[in-house]
């Protein structure tokens, strides 16, 4: 699992890192149904809170204020997530039915193959609440097998383990673990955050072409960018704009529906971040980090909760394409080898996949016994090859004979449902499609046409 942050200052990571050097920060949002305080227990693989506090330590809060703004295009569900800077455990938990106000937001934020998606992403982050090393040293009083008592002196002071809970780790783990979470609370982050998404609705290849154009190059400012502005403003006044948004602290007072609200709230932020401060973020640590952990325990295995995200994300993309395709009258090529049939088929397939995904989402978030092996690997490039062209055949500028509908066909479908991912997961997640696997599913997909429209479909 990947456990490294996605904003973390320079300050915190410092600090955090200078606290527990073996390990890397994972970093979930505030359960503020749920609150939590600094140390308390906290079950990674489950995503959930214990209700001990198992370690001592001495409290510390940093001063300062930290602002961003970031612009993006929208390609897939994954992508609005990776903008919006969903985690992976509340990204988790939204498999099994479990929402915070952020994640439901982005949750029902159903991505349509018409319009476009421009995300907007603006945090500031107030100086964290941290777990810092005890300032005197600290005696840690054990028992050994041959009801001894073992003093050991922490010199310099330390984050440690309580001897009450190191003596429940050495003697049992399991009971450890239930108690205490397999990691604790080491930092609460404090601060404000705005989460917009604006739809584009019924847009052509060219004026998605001039939106993406528009968030590249956006530097962060006061407010909304100049160029997001001047190219979605001439939408809003034909009525093609819808802003769909979602604000974790900031201003208590309005909710931005247009973009002339939506750009004075995101000037406001600052000011309100730095006089009511929300809690936004806990960084977790797991004990193995701490001086005093028994290191001859066997570590826990931890459930690979991105695999099932990324590969639910991807599927739950292409399931809402496929359904407006096979529910559209016109606009989809529903022909050769992609009929309205085979895409009914295809919806029919991923919604499966997607259920046996979120059975096993249920059974990771209860039991360390799940495997999600067959995911690893997984990825939806074959499957959106299976999707039908958003377009007509007067669209691919065929030959008269129309000798070249294999060749132009697959090329428009690939540049439509794989080229743009796939140039955003490269860029964002360093998952980069090679020209070889490139060719294999352009091949594929060519033989499906021709083997087609030789059977005369």
């Amino acid at each position: 699992m990947n456990k490294s942050s996605t904003f973390i200052t320079g300050i915190t990571l410092s600090v955090i890192q200078n606290l527990y050097a073996d390990t890397t920060p994972m970093l979930v949002d505030f359960p503020a149904y749920n609150p939590v305080v600094l140390g308390q227990g906290w079950n990674i693989e489950a995503a959930e809170k214990s209700d001990s506090i198992c370690v001592s330590f001495d409290t510390v809060t940093l001063d300062y204020n930290d602002k961003r703004i970031t612009y993006e295009k929208v390609v897939d569900n994954e992508s609005l997530q990776k903008t919006l800077e969903v985690s992976a455990s509340a990204s988790f938990k939204s498999i099994t039915g479990s929402y915070s106000a952020s994640t439901d937001f982005v949750h029902a934020t159903n991505l349509k193959s018409t319009s476009t998606y421009l995300s907007v992403f603006a945090e500031v982050i107030r100086g964290p609440t941290f777990a810092a090393p005890k300032t005197k040293p600290t005696l840690i009083v054990t028992t050994t097998t041959n009801n001894q008592n073992d003093e050991k002196l922490i010199t310099g002071g330390a984050v440690t383990l309580t001897s009450k809970h190191l003596d429940l780790a050495k003697s049992n783990i399991a009971e450890f673990y239930r108690q205490c979470g397999t990691g604790f609370v080491a930092t609460i982050q404090p601060g404000a955050i705005i989460k917009a998404v604006l739809e584009i609705s019924g847009t052509s290849e060219e004026e998605k072409k001039s939106l993406g154009l528009s968030v590249s190059g956006s530097a962060g400012g006061g407010g909304l960018a100049a160029s997001i502005k001047q190219a979605v403003s001439s939408f809003q006044s034909t009525a093609r704009l819808n802003i769909y948004m979602n604000s974790i602290g900031g201003n208590d007072k309005t909710l931005s529906t247009t973009l002339e609200a939506l750009d004075a709230e995101l000037t406001s932020l600052p000011q309100y971040a730095k006089e009511s401060p929300r809690p936004l973020k806990i960084i977790v640590r797991d004990y193995s980090s701490l001086s005093n952990w028994p290191g001859d325990l066997e570590r826990i295995s931890f459930t690979p909760q991105e695999t099932i995200i990324r590969a639910y994300s991807r599927l739950k993309t292409i399931l809402a394409y496929a359904q407006t395709a096979s529910n559209s009258d016109n606009g989809w090529l529903l022909a050769v080898d992609t009929t309205r049939s085979s895409t009914m088929m295809l919806s029919d397939e991923i919604q499966n996949e997607m259920s046996k995904l979120k059975d096993l989402a249920i059974l990771c978030s209860k039991s360390e016994n799940c495997d999600v092996s067959l995911w690893t690997d997984w990825n939806d490039l074959d499957l959106r090859m299976r999707l039908p062209f958003r377009g007509r055949f007067a669209d691919l500028n065929l030959a008269p004979d129309a000798s070249d509908l294999a060749e132009k066909l697959v090329d428009a479908r690939i540049h439509q449902w794989i080229d743009e991912v796939s140039e955003f997961r490269c860029s964002k997640m360093s998952e980069c499609l090679s020209f070889s696997k490139r060719d294999q599913l352009r091949n594929k997909a060519l033989k499906r046409i021709k083997d087609a429209l030789l059977a005369g479909t």
